[in-house]
């Protein structure tokens, strides 16, 4: 299990629920604090809102909203099986009198292949543009396992710039809302994944680079979030004149 971090995206809307049930806050308490709070009285149906998702082991996105002032929860999925989420929610620890519901198969907007809201775009390590794009997470993960590419996954937003969409899950660090700094802005909060040798690398993950001298010698130089930015690193230091050994190591306990 992950937890996602907000902005998420999901290609199904909250009317599209697939489980329901009324809710506590103290029975979420097993999903933890909640990745985002909504309490602007413009953009809730009154009281706040309170946000949780979730990437399960099989693959199955979901995403719980809390209506704090009618004491009320529901669940989107991707995709939208209601079994399906109803196991993941126990799984996570939440216990309630759960009310599903199964989404229409036969209408075209809830299509289970269909990129309704963003689309999937990987870059390829040492590619400086995409070199794929998918219309749902799942297929991408399907396709990274099969053909064990390294490189990241990131979401991008249908008929709106990433800016736009961004800015309206609330305040999040966006630059100056000035048409300059909105149209450089390619995203730096909500989802992002790093897949090596295709598996998805967990958010904690490390990259280690090593040198030996030539009295054979390891020494740690540094630690980076970002595999791509310890090959910059490597890379550099491979073109000294000095020569020397360097590698990459995933930090050890990250899976």
């Amino acid at each position: 299990m992950r937890r996602l971090t907000f902005p998420t995206v999901m290609p199904y809307q909250q009317y599209e629920c697939v489980v329901e049930f009324p809710a506590t806050r103290d029975v979420l308490s097993p999903l933890g604090e909640p990745g985002f709070i909504e309490d602007d009285p413009t953009r809730t149906a009154g009281g706040r809102e309170l946000f949780w998702a979730f990437e399960m082991e099989d693959g199955l996105r979901l995403e719980v909203v809390w209506f704090e002032p009618i004491q009320h929860a529901e669940v989107v999925a991707d995709p939208p099986e209601a079994q399906r989420a109803l196991l993941a929610l126990r799984e996570l620890g939440v216990e309630a009198d759960f009310k599903t519901r199964e989404l229409p198969e036969g209408s075209s907007p809830l299509r289970r292949s269909h990129a309704r809201g963003a689309v999937w775009l990987f870059t390829g390590e040492g590619s400086a543009q995409p070199t794929a794009v998918f219309s749902r997470k799942q297929l991408a993960d399907a396709w990274l396992a099969r053909t064990r590419f390294s490189g990241t996954l990131v979401p991008y937003p249908i008929d709106i710039s990433r800016y736009e969409h961004d800015r309206n899950w609330g305040p999040v660090s966006l630059p100056p809302s000035d048409p300059e700094a909105a149209q450089r802005y390619v995203g730096n909060v909500g989802e992002r994944y790093e897949y090596f040798e295709g598996r998805q690398l967990p958010d904690n993950a490390r990259w280690q680079l090593w040198r030996q001298d030539d009295n054979g010698t390891r020494f740690l130089v540094d630690a980076f979030s970002s595999r791509a930015e310890a090959l910059k690193v490597l890379q550099k230091m491979e073109s000294a004149v000095h020569k020397q050994g360097y590698w990459l190591e995933l930090q050890q306990g990250a899976k």
